[in-house]
């Protein structure tokens, strides 16, 4: 007689069965913490525990964002870092969570442009008309967070530098660097400012530069994207998008040498005409539409930096920026001056700790010695001497 379904007894499996994937509270909690043990490593400044990659991007959701911050916040040193040092861009949308350790020369690049534009500003200021009262409410505020109200939720993000009107919400002008993003990376970052900022943001300034192999080639290219409305589709819909209104190339080329000789050249063809060529912005863009309108009025001007200053900066960042982070002359230490150790908190009695002797025959059996680097010349404390 065949039994009945519900009393067949089914066959054993010859297989093994395979290990029970960890649950999901238990890929949320790894993933959490995967990404508070970068950040205290990126903290701590041991980069070589990291990989190369200049961003370290998390998984997380909006819950697990907030959970982060929540443990973060059992540690005060550690949620001060976060909050005053960290650079770090939240995504909701997206839910990624990317920490970024920009180099010095994105850092460098980014802030030298910036006070070329501020200089730029700071000449309008100096007036007496309405352009110049409206320049002088406008500063230079960095990398200074960004939030984005996302359905619901907060998306943070730090721009390399950026240009805010005293009385607005958002930055009007922002500069992103590009040394190891690609382009396409780029442009998707600029889109974000301008539609998450409802076209508040004006102008997103961005600078790629080429990268590994691409660095044979010696080509800079800087774009500008801008919030544009227009009708579209048969009934003429209005639509809002960016549109990336500029590509500048800048062809250089360096010839190795020494730094300190100020031997290294620089040559710059940008494509188009010289007018074509430099990077114009208008006074307007530092603030919303209807605001700059409204105090404005007709006294509108451009913004304009010419393509030379701005390849003197690309040739800084190439000439100072790269190679040895220890180049230059600093002052060093007589040798049998004593230098003393650094307690462990700055609350310890300095009195108390111990002292160790400055001397040119250091050796690898100390291990708080650290070998001088780069040029250097030796300084006197007394001069008499």
């Amino acid at each position: 007689m065949i039994p009945p379904p519900s009393e067949i007894t089914p066959p054993v499996s010859r297989n093994s069965s395979p290990l029970t994937p960890p649950g999901s509270n238990e890929k949320s909690a790894a993933q959490i913490h995967s990404a508070i043990a970068c950040i205290k490593t990126i903290k701590r400044g041991i980069l070589e525990e990291l990989s190369t990659s200049p961003n370290h991007s998390f998984s997380l959701s909006p819950a697990q964002f907030n959970h982060l911050l929540q443990i973060a916040k059992q540690d005060q040193d550690l949620i001060g870092y976060i909050e005053d040092k960290l650079r770090y861009d939240y995504d909701p949308v997206r839910q990624r969570l990317t920490l970024r350790m920009p180099s010095s020369p994105h850092d460098s690049l980014a802030r030298r442009l910036g006070y070329l534009i501020y200089d730029q500003l700071k000449d309008v200021a100096a007036g007496d008309d309405k352009a110049s009262e409206f320049a002088r409410n406008v500063h230079l505020v960095g990398s200074a967070d960004i939030t984005y109200e996302i359905s619901g939720a907060r998306k943070i993000t730090q721009p390399d530098e950026s240009f805010k009107h005293d009385e607005m919400a958002f930055p009007g002008v922002i500069l992103e660097m590009a040394f190891s993003q690609t382009l396409k990376d780029l442009r998707r970052k600029a889109k974000d400012h301008i539609y998450d900022s409802d076209g508040n943001i004006r102008a997103v300034v961005g600078l790629k530069l080429p990268y590994g192999v691409d660095a044979s080639q010696k080509i800079a290219t800087l774009h500008v994207w801008r919030p544009e409305v227009s009708a579209t589709g048969p009934t003429g819909q209005l639509e809002f998008h960016t549109s990336e209104t500029a590509a500048i190339e800048f062809h250089y080329a360096t010839d190795s040498g020494d730094l300190d000789s100020n031997q290294q050249t620089l040559s710059g063809t940008p494509s188009g005409q010289q007018s074509q060529a430099d990077l114009i912005l208008r006074l307007s863009e530092f603030a919303s539409e209807s605001f700059a309108a409204d105090k404005l009025s007709d006294k509108d001007r451009d913004i304009v930096i010419p393509h030379q200053e701005i390849l003197q900066a690309i040739r800084w960042v190439l000439q100072d920026g790269q190679g040895n982070d220890h180049a230059g002359y600093r002052d060093i230490l007589d040798v049998g001056i004593a230098k003393r150790k650094r307690t462990e908190t700055p609350d310890d009695d300095d009195d108390d700790a111990a002292v160790e002797t400055g001397s040119s025959e250091h050796t690898g059996d100390d291990p708080d010695y650290e070998p001088p680097q780069g040029r250097t010349y030796r300084r006197r404390l007394n001069p008499s001497v």
